[in-house]
């Protein structure tokens, strides 16, 4: 692995961009495919069938996308809010002899 390396640091350009583009296209199916098992794995957890008058009522996508940005945008608002509060709030400094 480490002789891969340094072959490839000695390489010319075009061929550090061939690797670097194969290496980020396996990096981005990788992490789209564990987004999306992750996300069918919460979504059938989330929208176990319900017990009332044989009615199973399931998440669709845009509802859970839209919870999951509501959730997001309060978290990002609180943290906006706690931040401006922090910087407004007076200042005091201690001035040790």
């Amino acid at each position: 692995m480490y002789d891969f390396i340094k072959k490839l640091r000695e390489g010319d350009d075009a061929t550090k961009r061939k690797w670097l583009v194969l290496f980020s296209s396996i990096a981005m199916i990788l992490v789209v495919f564990v987004w999306i098992k992750y996300f069918n794995t919460l979504v059938t957890s989330v929208g176990v069938p319900q017990q009332q008058e044989n009615v199973s009522e399931k998440f669709t996508f845009l509802q859970t996308l839209e919870s999951g940005l509501a959730t997001i945008g309060n978290g990002i608002a609180g943290l906006a809010g706690s931040l401006f509060e922090t910087i407004s709030q007076p200042k005091s400094y201690l001035i040790q002899p």
